[in-house]
C-alpha cells in the first residue's frame, strides 16, 4: 500500500455521507495565508446504511516493538545510535476517505467510551500510541493503536487524515471542564496560544553515555494573541498539520494498516548532540538546524536561516 501525501488540505475536508446520486465535487481554494476548502452539501438519503471501519497503526521503533523506557541499541539517527524510548503518541484528525472523483466523505468516529475518540460532527480527532505516556510506573501501559469509526458504502480509492488538530479544537483550554477527551491531557498540550503537541515521540541519545535528550514535539507555530494563555483569533501562520492520504484495494478499503515509525524521520540526525541554545531535538520552532531535516520528512516546508528547506514525502507514516 502506498500513503501519499498531501499540502492542500487544511480545513475540514469532507463532506457527510455518501453522495452516491448527486455527486458534488470538491472546490480548493488556495488563499495567500493558507489554504482552505469550500464544501457542497447533499441529500443523505441512505445515513442508515453504514459501513463499519477499522483503521489499525502498525506502530514501531526503528522497525522494532514499542517498549517504554526501552533501549534499542544502535538503531536510531546518523550515526545509528542507542535511543531510550520515554515517550510515544500523537493526535490523528479529520478522517476521511476519497473516491476516484476526489469526493471526500467524513468519517465518523465511534464512541468507544475510552475516551480516545471524538466526534464533533465537523470535525474528528483520535490520540494515539502510548496514550497515558510511559511515565505510569505500568510495565505495559494503556496504549491505543486503532480508529473505529462508521462510513457510508463506496467505492473508495483513499483513506485520508491529518496529523494534529483542526484550529477550531486546538486552543481551548485543557484544563476546562467541557473540553473533551482526549484534547483534555496537559502533557499533549503547549499552552492556549499554541495548543496541543501534535506529536510526542521522546527520548534519549546514548543513554548510558552522553545521555541527550532529543524530542520529537510537532505544533502549531506563528500563533498570535494577546498573551500565552489566550487562544488566537485567526490560523497560526505555520499550521503545522500535514494531511497523508493511504491508497485502499477493494480487500482492505475498510480495515486499513498504516505504518508508524518515528525513527524514519530522524535517520539522517545525529542524536547525541544538539544545538546548544536551542529546543532538545526537534520542537517545530524555526532556526533550529536539528529540525532542518526531519520537518521536511514530515512533508512541511522549513525555515533556517532564511532559507526554506523544501518538504519531501511524508515518512513517518507508510
Amino acid at each position: 500500500m502506498r500513503l501519499m501525501f498531501s499540502r492542500a488540505i487544511t480545513a475540514r475536508p469532507a463532506l457527510r455521507g455518501h453522495c452516491k446520486d448527486h455527486p458534488m465535487k470538491i472546490q480548493l481554494i488556495l488563499p495567500l495565508a493558507a489554504l482552505g476548502i469550500a464544501l457542497s452539501a447533499c441529500d443523505d438519503s441512505s445515513s442508515n446504511n453504514r459501513e463499519a471501519v477499522s483503521i489499525q497503526f502498525d506502530a514501531k521503533l526503528a522497525g522494532q516493538a514499542l517498549t517504554c523506557n526501552g533501549l534499542y541499541p544502535s538503531s536510531v539517527g546518523q550515526p545509528a545510535s542507542d535511543y531510550k524510548l520515554v515517550e510515544y503518541r500523537w493526535y490523528a484528525s479529520d478522517f476521511h476517505m476519497r473516491d476516484a472523483s476526489d469526493n471526500q466523505y467524513a468519517l465518523e468516529l465511534d464512541d468507544r467510551g475510552d475516551g480516545l475518540q471524538y466526534d464533533s460532527g465537523e470535525h474528528n480527532v483520535a490520540l494515539l500510541g502510548l496514550v497515558s505516556g510511559c511515565d505510569t510506573g505500568a510495565e505495559t501501559p494503556p496504549s491505543n493503536f486503532t480508529v473505529d469509526a462508521q462510513v457510508a458504502p463506496g467505492d473508495y480509492t483513499q483513506l485520508c487524515f491529518t496529523l494534529g488538530v483542526p484550529f477550531a479544537l486546538n486552543h481551548s483550554d485543557v484544563t476546562a471542564s467541557d473540553t473533551p477527551s482526549p484534547l483534555n491531557l496537559p502533557a499533549m498540550n503547549w499552552n492556549w496560544r499554541g495548543g496541543r503537541k501534535f506529536m510526542r515521540f521522546d527520548g534519549f541519545g546514548d543513554p548510558n553515555g552522553v545521555n541527550q535528550a532529543f524530542n520529537l514535539h510537532l505544533g502549531s507555530t506563528g500563533c498570535d494573541s494577546a498573551s500565552m494563555t489566550e487562544a488566537p483569533s485567526q490560523a497560526c501562520s505555520a499550521p503545522n498539520t500535514p494531511t497523508y492520504c493511504l491508497n485502499l484495494t477493494p480487500s482492505n478499503r475498510y480495515n486499513p494498516t498504516v505504518s508508524v515509525d518515528p525513527a524514519r524521520l530522524m535517520s539522517a540526525t545525529d542524536i547525541t548532540s544538539n544545538t546548544e541554545g536551542t529546543a532538545a531535538g526537534c520542537m517545530s520552532f524555526i532556526d533550529d538546524p536539528e529540525c532542518a531535516d526531519i520537518m521536511p520528512k514530515l512533508g512541511l516546508a522549513y525555515r533556517l536561516n532564511g532559507q526554506t528547506v523544501p518538504p519531501q514525502d511524508g515518512m513517518l507514516f507508510q
